[in-house]
């Protein structure tokens, strides 16, 4: 529900607005990586700063380093960029962390 309200509020009055439902999403316990993948790419298609984006990833990464799905969208992202450093970093960062569980590394 979160993602739908920060892409109307975008649409609707502006990036700020938008920010603004993402922090107040970011603050509630039932949210999930979605919100951050949502984010940084709305950043990125809308802004065209790469850099806000990868932070955006970045501080979902601390939540959700031990979710597969949100550190695909992460790699996605990165590979569309064409950032392979980043991409191989990324992959060795997530795999030597330890948080992601043998079964779900593969």
């Amino acid at each position: 529900a979160y993602v739908q309200y920060m892409k109307f509020a975008r649409r609707a009055e502006g990036i700020k607005s938008a920010r603004t439902v993402f922090k107040r999403a970011r603050e509630d316990p039932r949210c999930r990586h979605h919100i951050y993948v949502a984010a940084a790419l709305m950043e990125y298609y809308c802004t065209k700063d790469k850099n806000i984006a990868f932070r955006i990833f970045e501080l979902g990464l601390k939540k959700f380093g031990d979710n597969p799905e949100y550190i695909l969208c992460y790699i996605d992202y990165l590979s569309h960029l064409n950032e392979d450093n980043n991409t191989r970093v990324l992959f060795e960062r997530v795999l030597s962390s330890g948080s992601l569980p043998p079964e779900k590394s593969v």
